[in-house]
């Protein structure tokens, strides 16, 4: 519904898997949050039913030999009063060598506090400047770069690394 995104490596979950329906307090996505929350389903209770505009939205798939890349648009995913213009992912699978690439873009009306929020199944391992390693808690593991990391305030907490930044 928010345009989350679940990896998985050889079947096993890196990015906490869970129902895209993020909200302040059950921070289990892999989501961009705008204030420390506001999708349209803060303050809701689990099962409820989200709303068809609140959904994301496909864009494009294209599946080649080389690379299989999605866009999706979250617009509707953010609570109105947030002024979120746009909100975008493109998920990019390079084949070989494997590489996924997450790109998220948000335009807003006004300043505010945006986080990319990556929430890992198992812990976050430090390696150096813009790099990670989320490790599953069987074993399987996955190395995260990030791109120019002197642009963001990268923080881990519980296994969950957030990359704020403000427009």
């Amino acid at each position: 519904a928010d345009g989350g995104v679940s990896i998985l490596v050889k079947g096993v979950s890196i990015t906490a898997p869970a129902p895209s329906q993020y909200r302040r307090g059950f921070p289990i996505q892999s989501v961009v949050t705008v204030n420390g929350g506001g999708h349209y389903m803060d303050g809701r209770v689990l099962g409820v039913r989200p709303k068809e505009e609140g959904l994301s939205r496909m864009l494009s798939f294209r599946d080649t030999a080389r690379k299989t890349v999605a866009v999706g648009d979250n617009t509707g995913a953010y609570r109105e009063e947030l002024g979120v213009l746009r909100s975008r992912r493109r998920v990019t699978l390079v084949k070989l060598p494997p590489e996924l690439v997450v790109e998220d873009s948000i335009r807003v009306r006004r300043p505010q506090r945006i986080a990319a929020r990556f929430q890992c199944a198992g812990r976050i391992e430090k390696l150096g400047a813009g790099r990670y390693r989320f490790h599953a808690t069987s074993g399987e593991r996955l190395d995260v770069f990030v791109h120019a990391p002197d642009r963001y305030r990268i923080g881990i907490r519980q296994s969950q690394m957030v990359l704020p930044y403000s427009y």
